[in-house]
């Protein structure tokens, strides 16, 4: 794998973010309004660098995507999650594009905690766990800041799940 590669969105990312809305909003079911989660979305890339998401907040992705601001959240660079590290969302936002970032990930959707964790896959790539709260208090916020085992437990539970999704579009 080239480690240095920039991420790529799938040609398919937008049909699997919509297309299998009933099965993914049923798996996230199960952890929503845990922990004061609201927000979840996984976030595949693969051994070429391509992006596959699903979302329990589609309408999110879409957006950042449609209106290419992916490109400046660092999520989505190599430089962040081959490190596989856990990060406010804030603190990945490009300064040049933050203030849209912080509208459109945080204040739009109500979301004013949020935390992405990065991992390695199994089978190769990453899996990155980006959890939102829209709750602020202080407990939260230490929750997602101080709680990556945790977090990332309840991130590997869906992303098992919903594996064969992704499989099914990496072929």
């Amino acid at each position: 794998m080239d480690t240095s590669r920039i991420a790529t969105a799938h040609p398919q990312l937008m049909d699997l973010l919509f297309s299998h809305k009933d099965k993914t909003q049923r798996i996230f079911s199960d952890v929503l309004g845990l922990h004061q989660i609201h927000h979840m979305s996984i976030i595949s890339i693969d051994s070429n660098a391509r992006i596959l998401i699903v979302s329990s907040t589609p309408s999110m992705e879409f957006n950042l995507f449609n209106r290419n601001l992916w490109e400046f959240d660092l999520t989505y660079n190599p430089a962040w999650y081959q490190r596989c590290e856990q990060a406010s969302w804030q603190s990945l936002y490009h300064p040049a594009r933050y203030e849209e970032l912080y509208y459109l990930r945080q204040v739009r959707h109500e979301l004013p905690v949020g935390t992405s964790i990065a991992e390695p896959a199994q089978e190769g790539g990453y899996f990155i766990y980006s959890l939102g709260s829209n709750n602020a208090c202080m407990q939260v916020q230490s929750q997602f800041s101080h709680e990556k085992e945790f977090l990332s437990k309840i991130g590997q539970h869906c992303s098992s799940l919903l594996a064969p999704l992704f499989y099914g579009y990496k072929q």
